[in-house]
């Protein structure tokens, strides 16, 4: 039995106020949250000044190419 659990909650910017409001609102999210009782250690990785990049690798085209 484990002694650490969790969730995973994502936040969007649905009024396009831009990506430092973005990391403000998380930051204020994650505070009032380790506020209340029985959450703790509330943290993200999201930082507003590090990109961040998503890959969609073609395994089978890059296999082909010998690519390793």
């Amino acid at each position: 039995m484990s002694s650490v659990g969790g969730f995973k909650l994502q936040i969007q910017d649905r009024t396009n106020t831009g990506i430092e409001a973005l990391q403000r609102t998380n930051a204020e999210l994650i505070a009032q949250g380790n506020k209340q009782p029985g959450l703790t250690g509330l943290f993200t990785t999201f930082r507003s000044g590090v990109p961040q990049l998503f890959l969609d690798v073609d395994r089978t085209r890059v296999k082909s190419m010998d690519v390793l």
